[in-house]
């Protein structure tokens, strides 16, 4: 949580203090969940990319939090923790589906002699071995959306939150009605319609240009479909 007050010293007075009111807003960045050591680290690095790529565009308009998240109810209380209309932004690295983040209880890291580091993770059934209580569309009424501003946007950065754009009520389309129904109506709601990933400018992307923004996303706001698009970067500027 943020505290929007604070102390300073002064020179109106040897060793005075007085309050500090700061009304910037906040973009928080989210990253983790993922059982493969390299995931973890691709999701870190791109978020602290995209914490540079903000801080180049809004200069300090905005306070800019990176938190990692390990389990879903990680993201649950931190987005609950935040003071009412804080939220300008939420980005969330983390692994993704139709209707989940995927997150796991059991990491590369973890495992005795890497005995299961080899890519059995990357098949989808076998996920519920590993897996957590995800984060699905039924835990988004456990979120305070009081948090978020009137106009926040929200970003899944994982893949096929949104892998048919058309059902309402896949996780990126739920999470922008359940913002709309706060009274958040000119929020929004960006996720993926396929597998994503950083590269972002081919095999030769550096790690510090990789970006999940980019591939085709599409936008949600109450649940409705407004934008579907392959653009890369920010996509403020297309959203009415």
């Amino acid at each position: 949580m943020v505290n929007p007050t604070g102390t300073a010293n002064t020179n109106q007075k040897p060793g005075s203090t007085q309050n500090i009111k700061v009304d910037r807003k906040n973009r928080i960045i989210v990253w983790g969940g993922a059982y493969s050591t390299s995931d973890i680290n691709t999701f870190k690095a791109t978020a602290n990319n995209l914490q540079r790529m903000y801080k180049a565009r809004d200069g300090s308009k905005y306070n800019i939090f990176i938190r990692e998240i390990k389990i879903y109810q990680d993201l649950i209380d931190l987005i609950n923790r935040q003071p009412e209309n804080s939220i300008k932004s939420l980005d969330i690295f983390t692994h993704g589906g139709q209707n989940h983040l995927w997150m796991v209880s059991v990491r590369e890291s973890d495992t005795d002699n890497d005995r299961i580091k080899w890519s059995i993770y990357d098949l989808k059934w076998i996920r519920g071995l590993f897996k957590s209580a995800n984060f699905g569309v039924s835990d988004l009424k456990k979120i305070n959306f009081k948090g978020f501003m009137n106009d926040a946007k929200i970003e899944i950065q994982g893949c096929n939150t949104a892998e048919d754009p058309h059902d309402s009520n896949n996780l990126s389309a739920a999470f922008s009605r359940y913002l709309y129904n706060a009274g958040k109506i000119k929020s929004y709601v960006i996720g993926h319609t396929t597998q994503s990933n950083p590269r972002i400018n081919g095999s030769s992307t550096k790690i510090s240009e990789q970006s999940y923004m980019w591939m085709r996303r599409v936008v949600y706001r109450n649940g409705h479909l407004i934008l579907d698009t392959k653009d890369k970067g920010f996509l403020d500027s297309k959203i009415k």
